[in-house]
């Protein structure tokens, strides 16, 4: 092989090598820091990922809050730059009912991710970023999850609802406004096929507050269930 075709070889080699280095290098740079543009097109991309699970749904009609477990279908976790892990919470009965894509993005240790649900009837998104979460129901903002486990309304900036945490606890109870209307059960019980996620559910729940419920329900739920 003549001096010139090795160089060539050469040179080839080191263009792919710094063209592969190039890419990886952006696409760590958009996963770090996404842009706003961005995470609208990663939202989009989980929508039609569970768009082939939508039909699988039962039907929401607010008697389900009781019915709804901490067990999973369909759980698969793609790790990468980024991480996506997608599933469905079923019923007691094994039957699906909240299907969920999460994107954790690249981090420097706090949580930088985005996570879109749904039932048979509404939709929950979130932006979690630094110490705060963002929830959306049904396209509206309705205000930040801080520090704490304070959902603040987008509106008034006032506490509407809590995750009540507490290191004596185990059960972590779930209020919106001063009523406790649930109680999620400890981590430890999610291995029983029968465990219901909202347990101690109270009987008199209007629409604004089961959607609150759900919404701080699930959040928990697919965060305590996310590869590190």
């Amino acid at each position: 092989m003549s001096g010139f075709a090795v160089l060539l070889i050469s040179a080839i080699a080191f263009a792919l090598v710094l063209t592969g280095s190039i890419s990886l290098l952006y696409r760590l740079l958009i996963n770090f820091q996404p842009s706003k543009n961005k995470v609208r097109q990663d939202f989009q991309k989980l929508r039609q990922e569970l768009d082939n699970w939508s039909s699988e749904l039962i039907p929401w009609k607010g008697e389900e809050l009781e019915l709804l477990s901490v067990q999973q279908t369909n759980r698969t976790v793609k790790k990468g730059l980024t991480t996506i892990v997608k599933g469905m919470f079923t019923s007691i009965y094994h039957e699906p009912m909240v299907a969920y894509a999460y994107k954790k993005y690249v981090s420097s240790g706090k949580p930088n991710a985005i996570l879109y649900a749904r039932t048979s009837g509404q939709e929950f998104v979130y932006r979690l970023r630094n110490n705060e979460v963002q929830v959306q129901i049904d396209g509206e903002l309705v205000g930040s999850l801080k520090k704490g486990g304070l959902l603040y309304s987008a509106r008034s900036q006032k506490p509407i609802a809590r995750l009540q945490r507490s290191q004596h606890q185990e059960l972590l109870p779930i209020l919106v406004g001063d009523r406790e209307l649930a109680s999620l059960p400890p981590a430890s019980e999610e291995d029983s096929v029968h465990t219901r996620a909202l347990q101690y559910l109270d009987d008199k729940i209007n629409k604004q507050e089961e959607s609150l419920l759900l919404s701080l329900a699930i959040l928990e739920l697919v965060e305590r269930d996310i590869p590190g």
